[in-house]
């Protein structure tokens, strides 16, 4: 039923849940570590995962007995967000991997340059040879 591998997908599996009524208000979530085990996670990315929808109001904590769906009538939309915009919520520090640059092949360019002249070999012979009074590699 819960499903997810990062905090950010259980927050938005269980919303989905609540808003199409599988979820009803006042059920009683899985426990952290029993959720952890079945998703084959980190116990802090499911706490993550519960602290998200408390502070966004889909669910309140009932310290040691758990954390409830709560009712309704306070449900927001999405998380306090306008569902029209076009920018996508990054906070939880995993943007998507297809939205992030290729570093490799800038990596790549920036390494093929020499960064200041001090690393370009000089016409005094350096680069042909040891220098006096240093050991040979």
């Amino acid at each position: 039923m819960l499903a997810g591998k990062t905090a950010s997908e259980i927050f938005d599996n269980i919303r989905h849940l609540v808003q199409s009524g599988g979820l009803q208000p006042g059920e009683v979530l899985p426990p952290v570590r029993e959720l952890a085990s079945q998703l084959a996670v980190n116990r802090n990315t499911v706490a993550a995962a519960y602290k998200r929808l408390v502070t966004s109001g889909l669910a309140v904590s009932q310290g040691r007995n758990g954390t409830a769906i709560k009712a309704r009538d306070t449900l927001p939309a999405l998380e306090g967000g306008d569902p029209t915009t076009p920018l996508n919520d990054i906070s939880s520090g995993n943007p998507d991997p297809a939205r992030l640059p290729d570093l490799p092949r800038y990596l790549g360019q920036i390494a093929a340059r020499p960064a200041c002249m001090a690393m370009r070999p000089s016409s005094r012979g350096l680069a042909n040879g040891p220098r006096r009074g240093l050991p040979e590699r």
